[in-house]
């Protein structure tokens, strides 16, 4: 724990140096937003050890040169006043202390998009060694190449058995959440502490953290910042660096980060507004395609309509055609049965779905559709930037049940809908906003505790029949491709297995088809060190 916290101490200094150059080229005055300036600093550093990869490999011996360069510039900016509330930080970090105590750690890597992803960035290596380290850059988790390797699939808490990569991503999402909270105590904001909440806490314990999850957060407070009247440079900063770490993490942030433009449908927009728009869509789309080309061979993954490049590493499009429907189907049944729904119509499947998921999920989907139902009603009597956020929503909600409904996908938008409902009928009451934040706040942290309790230290009470071990499952994407990962105990409480792989075991694509070199006749298999983990 004290290498942790030291190696924290560390990367604060690194990132906070390097922040201070990046801002100090834009402004002028002494004073500085620490953890804008240090998320600043952070992505620097790893666009900067993504480049320079490209001709030395990375170590622990990186931190040498990045500390005394920052080192240097906390000396010379030593007359920077910083602000950062310290109760918010101190509240802020014994909630992180609280989840530290009550999660084990555990480091199981989630298998969900490893498989044509891992497998393609490792096939563009071998095609084109050379560009390796460009290739970081862009990749499915590249951008998390930060103090070597960055921890990319680890769980948020776990910092016990490799604290560098480990401590890396810790703290880069402390940083990126006391921002959050800054804004919270600035805006008093209802739209902002849900997802806010629901990032910290509640994801499956065995797996990573939805980065589905985070582009929700940052689409949140890109909607929040737009809304001001005056937008620092650190903020503007902020949004574009955060726009280009989704996108490159999750193709569906170029999708989400697109739902801002309703803005221009119900805000008067100024040349800044305008401008702060077409950067963020130019620079989705320059760091969306290249991606997309090297993960796939195809511009706009996962759709295969537009081919206008030949590359060698091109995945077949049959290939990637069934790995997207597995995907859309696996969520609408997401057991050995899948296949059964595909072509099913949206009244057959939509009942299935909704009784496989637990109790307290349904729930929040009856309250969502009667609050979808009472936004409808009371749509024309919001102001502007309401009707903005309920349009975001009701496209986020669309795609999200459409393509892929998966329960983490969804949360952000249920609760926002439910809150702004909430909200419309407690309006005349006084300060609403902050007794709904708080309340929703206090409950939510109370039932992420109790599940990870209950989840993590489940093993030490018996309940007879209610957990038991299966044995390996088999998924066959198509004729050609068969994948096989193993699963463990049943997740809390529901009747849908927990999938991963587990750093023992490895996951396998088995082919008979070779195309342009790409699959092999022979099975293959692709470690985790491979892929990155």
């Amino acid at each position: 724990m004290l290498i942790s916290l030291l190696i924290l101490l560390l990367v604060l200094i690194n990132t906070v140096g390097i922040g201070l150059i990046v801002v100090g080229l834009f402004k002028t005055s002494n004073e500085r937003d620490l953890v804008i300036t240090s998320f600043i600093g952070s992505f620097v550093i790893m666009l900067l050890l993504a480049i320079t990869h490209f001709f030395v490999p990375i170590n622990e011996l990186t931190l040498i040169p990045f500390t005394l360069l920052s080192c240097i510039i906390l000396y010379v900016n030593r007359k920077v006043d910083y602000k950062l509330s310290l109760s918010k930080e101190f509240i802020f970090l014994l909630i992180i202390f609280i989840f530290y105590l009550i999660g084990k750690g555990t480091q199981y890597p989630s298998w969900t998009d490893s498989n044509l992803y891992h497998a393609q960035v490792i096939q563009w290596y071998n095609k084109y060694p050379i560009t390796k380290g460009i290739a970081n850059l862009f990749c499915a988790y590249g951008l998390n190449s930060f103090f070597h390797l960055f921890a990319a699939q680890y769980t948020f808490l776990n910092i016990s058995n490799d604290p560098l990569p480990n401590i890396g991503i810790l703290y880069f999402e402390l940083m990126f959440l006391l921002f959050v909270f800054s804004k919270i105590q600035e805006h008093t904001n209802y739209i902002l502490i849900i997802p806010c909440w629901i990032f910290v806490g509640y994801w499956n314990w065995e797996s990573s953290p939805s980065p589905d999850i985070v582009v929700s957060i940052i689409i949140s407070i890109g909607l929040i910042i737009f809304s001001q009247k005056k937008i620092s440079i650190e903020e503007h900063l902020f949004c574009i660096l955060s726009i280009i770490l989704i996108v490159t993490i999750k193709q569906s942030g170029a999708i989400y980060s697109l739902l801002i433009f309703p803005y221009l449908g119900f805000l008067k927009p100024n040349k800044k507004h305008l401008y702060f728009l077409l950067t963020i869509t130019v620079v989705t789309f320059l760091t969306w395609v290249p991606r997309n080309l090297i993960l796939s061979g195809y511009p706009l993954y996962p759709l295969t309509i537009i081919d206008f490049v030949d590359l060698k590493h091109q995945v077949p499009k049959e290939l990637v055609n069934a790995w997207t429907i597995q995907i859309t189907y696996f969520a609408r049944l997401p057991i050995d049965s899948w296949r059964e729904v595909i072509g099913q119509p949206f009244t057959t499947w939509i009942p299935n779905w909704f009784l496989l998921h637990r109790k307290t999920d349904r729930l929040l989907m009856i309250v969502t559709l009667i609050s979808l139902i009472y936004s409808v009603f009371i749509f024309n009597k919001q102001d502007n930037k309401h009707k903005a956020i309920l349009c975001i929503i009701y496209i986020g909600l669309t795609f999200w049940i459409v393509k892929t409904p998966t329960m983490r996908f969804g949360y952000s938008y249920m609760l926002m809908l439910f809150t702004i409902c909430l909200k419309a009928i407690l309006k005349k009451k006084k300060n609403t906003d902050l007794i709904i934040n708080y309340s929703l706040a206090i409950i939510i942290i109370i039932g992420i505790s109790f599940s990870a309790l209950y989840y993590n230290w489940k093993d030490t009470i018996i309940f007879p029949g209610k957990y038991k071990k299966t044995n390996t499952n088999n998924f066959l994407i198509d004729q050609n491709v068969f994948i096989s990962v193993p699963i463990d105990d049943y997740c809390k409480d529901t009747a849908i297995p927990c999938m991963y792989i587990t750093p023992e075991s490895t996951l396998k694509a088995f082919s008979n088809k070779i195309s342009d070199g790409f699959y092999q006749s022979h099975p293959s298999e692709i470690d985790i060190e491979q892929r990155g983990y």
